[in-house]
């Protein structure tokens, strides 16, 4: 297969199924909704279209172009001797899996950039439905080398289990939850009955990553074994390709096309759209309403209970947020056995044996990490927050003692105009016996009686 660009797929670009002596070269893919050069969430909603996914025997891909939102290449189960070569992608990454019970071995990876990638190098075993526990899965002499990333928004390399959902719930895991590990309560685990072994990263360069250098996590008992990091470099301020442009030659020409004809038309798009305007109109409503129809100290109540929810979340949100944003160490090493690093690979991770070569000159400059930044910035509007609801709260809980107060006094004067039960009584029963003797005086008199207790007098 050579020399064909495929044009916004609604599912997978293509999906070969035990192929044997495959070879596709010359080709590009792609999935774009935006022109923006990164994968932003509106352009993440053409999920699942996947790029060259394939399984079988002897296959070879290369000088192809792949822009994606989903896995760039995937080689699927029951997969052996492929190579992947000389390609620019970017998606989700370099895909093994996910795989479920099936053994999997002799895979290349080599001479590939990635621009600005989800995850990068990607390897992942999903929970099958309907198998039994004598069934094993196995992912075996995989070399990945000559592999430069240019500023990864997630974790550059992930070995470990699928972070997917294919339930309702979006943070269900299967095995590892999608919303690990920023939502507290968020599962992630190693898939049982699973191995990952033989496994080499050699001249791994990654500029500029957003978050931790990766995840490695086996099942504890099922460990990878003989794990390979050979000058795998992470470098905080690597220099980027200027215009990325030049390294997807064969799908510059289809940007245009591809934006004016399919992106304003897309249903999806469309309905995302619609949501986000209604859920806008909706929220400046009801800040108006509040605004107009609250008193001074229901604002206070509303700001000081807003404030401490924020405060409170950051808290306990906050430290995962710091390690995954620390690029110095890798968020998550377990269950690994013969984890070796060498060459000049930084950082190392924490469950490998050191036998890097970098030198300590190379460690201090890699050691000013900004996540202190983020932390302080972090603590400090945690703090913040937290003050400000107390001294939102005290504000009102005084406004409403004295609005009380006030009610009271306010009350107090206004009955000292309103006759009590008894002085009521007594006024009348004098009223009464006042009437009974001007009538009386009037009957012996002559005169005429004017209701007010007295004879009237005669002018």
């Amino acid at each position: 297969m050579e020399n064909i660009v495929l044009l916004d797929p609604p599912l997978w670009s293509t999906y070969f199924i035990l192929m044997e002596g495959l070879e596709i070269r010359y080709c590009g893919v792609l999935a774009r909704r935006t022109s923006k050069e990164e994968h932003t969430l509106e352009d993440m909603t053409a999920f699942n279209t996947d790029g060259f996914d394939v399984s079988g025997n002897n296959v070879h891909i290369h000088h192809c172009n792949i822009w994606c939102q989903d896995d760039a290449i995937t080689v699927k189960d029951t997969s052996s001797n492929m190579k992947f070569d000389h390609i620019n992608t970017s998606g989700i990454g370099l895909v093994i899996g996910s795989i479920g019970r099936s053994n999997n071995s002799n895979i290349t990876f080599s001479n590939i950039y990635m621009y600005k990638p989800m995850k990068g190098i990607y390897m992942k075993f999903r929970h099958p439905r309907h198998v039994s526990d004598d069934q094993y899965g196995t992912v075996s002499n995989v070399l990945v080398e000559n592999v430069t990333m240019d500023a990864p928004l997630q974790w550059p390399i992930w070995i470990g289990p699928a972070q997917q959902s294919d339930a309702r719930s979006l943070c269900y895991p299967n095995p590892c939850s999608l919303c690990w590990p920023h939502v507290p309560g968020a599962v992630c685990q190693g898939e049982k009955h699973t191995t990952f072994e033989n496994i080499t990263l050699r001249n791994i360069v990654i500029n500029r990553p957003k978050q931790s250098p990766g995840v490695l996590l086996a099942h504890q008992d099922y460990p990878m074994k003989n794990i390979v990091f050979d000058h795998v470099q992470v470098l905080p301020w690597g220099s980027l390709v200027d215009n990325n442009d030049e390294s997807f030659p064969l799908l510059r020409p289809f940007d245009r096309f591809a934006l004016t004809n399919n992106v304003a038309a897309d249903r999806h798009v469309t309905t995302l759209r619609f949501l986000m305007g209604i859920t806008s109109v909706a929220s400046v409503a009801g800040l108006y309403k509040l605004y107009t129809k609250s008193s001074v100290a229901q604002l206070q109540t509303a700001g000081a209970i807003m404030l401490a929810l924020v405060g409170v979340g950051l808290a306990i949100v906050a430290p995962t947020a710091i390690r995954v944003e620390r690029y110095d160490e890798y968020f998550e090493c377990s269950n690994i056995q013969g984890g070796i690093a060498t060459g000049n690979t930084w950082p190392v991770p924490s469950c490998f044996l050191d036998n890097s070569t970098i030198d300590s000159n190379a460690v201090q400059y890699y050691s000013t990490p900004p996540w202190v930044v983020s932390y302080l910035s972090i603590s400090l509007f945690c703090v913040t927050s937290l003050s400000a609801g107390v001294y939102a709260l005290h504000r009102c809980m005084s406004s409403k003692q004295t609005t009380n107060i006030e009610e009271e006094e306010g009350m107090y004067v206004h009955m000292g105009h309103i006759p009590s039960p008894a002085l009521t009584v007594e006024v009348t029963m004098q009223n009464k016996v006042g009437l009974r003797n001007s009538k009386q005086q009037s009957s012996t008199t002559g005169l005429p009686h004017t209701g007010e207790g007295t004879p009237a007098q005669l002018i």
